[in-house]
């Protein structure tokens, strides 16, 4: 609210931008943790850290190519151990373009066979999130049933039993 003046500026190789300098405001914004959160009168010195870098995400386990599971699953990670991660999936009757919150493992399912895309963002408690999230792309393809073997009668002549399809 009043006077504020930056004296030094340095990047790191993440990105985060540090400033520091010095400030008159009595409502000069601190944050949670820092060393002195009240202003004293004159001029305070301040040192800050800008963080505008997104976390990188990383699928680790789960299906790519083709699978017959109806329910698979996926594990990913991120660079920032305290990310927190949105999911999406699109194919035959997702709800496409949607993200929602997740956890690694996400099982995803049970889906129909085709065409698939998992895709899941990493989110630092900054907000900050990663503007390339990792995807994996599948088919799912589940086996027929087994034929499974008439039980029971028969014919008492030993005849095999004729079928006949009515409709269909």
């Amino acid at each position: 609210s009043l006077n504020e003046a930056g004296f030094g500026i340095a990047l790191d190789g993440r990105g985060g931008l540090y400033v520091s300098g010095s400030t008159d405001s009595p409502g000069f914004p601190t944050s949670a943790g820092a060393i002195d959160t009240t202003h004293n009168g004159g001029l305070d010195a301040f040192a800050m850290k800008l963080d505008v870098t997104p976390p990188d995400t990383t699928i680790t386990d789960g299906p790519s190519g083709q699978t017959d599971s109806a329910t698979p699953s996926f594990s990913f990670t991120s660079d920032d151990a305290g990310a927190s991660f949105r999911c999406r999936l699109d194919g035959p009757g997702a709800a496409s373009g949607s993200e929602q919150p997740c956890g690694s493992p996400q099982v995803v399912g049970p889906l129909a066979d085709g065409a698939y895309t998992f895709s899941v963002r990493a989110v630092d408690a900054r907000g900050n999130a990663d503007d390339t999230p990792a995807a994996r792309t599948f088919s799912v393809v589940t086996p027929p049933p087994a034929p499974q073997s008439c039980a029971g009668g028969g014919r008492s002549d030993g005849q095999p039993i004729g079928v006949s399809i009515a409709a269909g």
